[in-house]
């Protein structure tokens, strides 16, 4: 059996929340606007941009968003569930799933998405998270597919990395807790597999045939998104300009750019490799391409991330970013926990 890549591990969880937190203080900006805003990046937090529409919060540079708070929930209910008894074989008990995001929403949410705000609120919720998900799905005509799922189930991937089957399985139920729509299960499939091929040293063509593969199985349309788009034709920032209003493409938040853009820095990534470009070169590279080309740059960013982090290691990541993460202590609390559990495999 072969050996999990650490490095790769760590990288998934630092990219994914170096990506969120990179793309936060433009979110839902356009490329157009973006661009007058961006500062030399120079592989460091401060004044990388200036005069965006998070200048005056309080969110602070290296501060990730709900996208990775929700990742983070979903780590914090595997590890409750053998805390307290569960097999670390066993899946993810989905009681637990909504007892930490219900926890998350009351002692922080913000930014929380308005269709798992929905989801959240619905009297199930709490013992039946898929009935109460089920349903908004339903009162939304079984048309609601936003990426709200697919930007926190990247860490499932580096759970049991070894087991394809499992990931597969919670990947999509951790995924249709607040988002039923079998593409919003597909995305998180797909983004989990292939997290888990390059942890465990597959290359990047296999990590995607697998991925595709198993997503397929919930959204056969997936493909396409994953494997034959161009970033340019995501039309990541759609109506955030008024000359793109109109445009055919679902609004900025569906679950399939998102994905896109992700595996579309993936991709690009892996083809500037051969450029003898160093690790951290091509992380920067594709990830700053994702956040410039607008929209939902957290949301993107965070899934573009953490796949590239799964991908290069943590040789990909510029020291500065991975450091300055606000807290970090968070994230490497978990990767402890994770990692010891994996001599139980």
């Amino acid at each position: 059996m072969s050996e999990v890549d650490v490095s790769r591990v760590r990288a998934t969880v630092y990219g994914q929340a170096i990506g969120d937190a990179l793309g936060l203080p433009v979110e839902f900006q356009s490329a157009k606007a973006i661009q007058t805003r961006l500062e030399t990046w120079n592989d460091e937090w401060p004044k990388v941009f200036r005069d965006t529409n998070r200048t005056n919060s309080k969110w602070k540079a290296g501060e990730w968003s709900d996208d990775t708070e929700q990742a983070i929930c979903l780590i914090d209910a595997y590890l409750e569930g053998v805390e307290t008894g569960r097999s670390p074989s066993d899946t993810i008990d989905v009681r637990l799933v909504s007892k930490h995001f219900l926890h998350w929403g009351e002692t922080n949410g913000r930014g929380m998405g308005n269709h798992t705000g929905k989801v959240f609120e619905h009297f199930l919720f709490p013992l039946e998270p898929l009935t109460a998900s089920l349903d908004i799905w339903e009162q939304s005509g079984r048309n609601a597919a936003p990426n709200g799922a697919v930007m926190r189930t990247a860490y499932i991937g580096i759970i049991r990395p070894w087991d394809l089957d499992w990931t597969s399985d919670v990947a999509a139920e951790c995924a249709a807790v607040t988002h039923a729509d079998p593409r919003c299960k597909a995305s998180a499939v797909a983004v989990s597999v292939a997290i888990a091929e390059m942890v465990m040293g597959a290359t990047v063509s296999e990590a995607l045939a697998h991925a595709a593969e198993r997503a397929a199985k919930h959204d056969p349309t997936v493909h396409a998104w994953m494997l034959d788009k161009d970033i340019a034709e995501f039309n990541l920032d759609e109506g955030l300009d008024a000359h793109k209003r109109g445009n055919p493409f679902p609004p900025i938040g569906y679950t399939y750019k998102c994905l896109g853009a992700a595996f579309w820095a993936l991709r690009h990534a892996h083809s500037l490799a051969p450029l003898r470009m160093s690790p951290r070169e091509r992380f920067r590279k594709a990830l700053e391409a994702v956040i410039l080309a607008g929209g939902d740059t957290d949301t993107n960013g965070a899934v573009a991330g953490a796949l590239l982090g799964a991908y290069l290691g943590m040789d990909g990541l510029p020291p500065v970013l991975a450091e300055g993460l606000q807290p970090r202590s968070t994230l490497d609390t978990r990767l402890v926990k994770l990692l010891a559990l994996y001599k139980r495999r």
